[in-house]
């Protein structure tokens, strides 16, 4: 078994987070949660302009998560961290992991990025796993984070952990991009 995934390390008990300062319950402000978070990672600060441009460029986040057989094969990569020993904060690269362990992580760096900096986004897996694979496709439910107040963030990032740790990889090999695409659009449309 792969790293689990998690993103939700002091999510909602942070004491530097800008949603735990906020004492209207109000989604904090964006270029200021922006810059702690890249303070955060010892990033420098020049990087805030374009990532606060990217930030304004679009209302929220979609993200396509395979959940098809394909994801089982290991060439990917993930990161652990070093020992303090050897070079403290530093990420040494592994080698071997699986599309699916890889997607974890990406997935969970998001997470606590979006859900500091408040940057909404809608998750869907490209395969429901409720459904028989004789069953017509279908995408399964949307999985929202920074869709509500600072108050659900906890609520969201739990649940986008739990699909993430407990979602089982499908064994057909179907992955059906281009139809979930499509019917994600036409609800875009709307």
């Amino acid at each position: 078994m792969g790293p689990r995934f998690e993103s939700s390390n002091n999510i909602t008990n942070s004491n530097n987070s800008p949603t735990a300062n906020n004492n209207n319950g109000k989604q904090p402000p964006a270029k200021t949660a922006l810059r702690e978070w890249l303070q955060s990672l010892n990033l420098p600060l020049g990087l805030l302009s374009s990532t606060y441009q990217n930030y304004l460029s679009c209302h929220s986040r979609v993200w396509l998560l395979d959940n098809s057989s394909r994801m089982k094969y290991r060439d990917s990569h993930v990161g652990r961290g070093c020992q303090a020993s050897v070079a403290p904060g530093a990420i040494e690269r592994l080698d071997g992991g699986t599309r699916w362990e890889e997607l974890q992580e990406c997935v969970a760096f998001h997470t606590k990025m979006a859900s500091k900096c408040w940057i909404p986004t809608n998750h869907w897996l490209v395969n429901d796993p409720t459904i028989s694979t004789k069953d017509e496709w279908r995408h399964s439910l949307k999985i929202p984070l920074c869709q509500g107040t600072p108050r659900d963030i906890g609520t969201e990032v739990r649940q986008i952990e739990r699909v993430m740790n407990e979602i089982v990889v499908l064994e057909d090999a179907r992955c059906p991009l281009p139809s979930c695409v499509h019917t994600l659009f036409k609800g875009f449309e709307r």
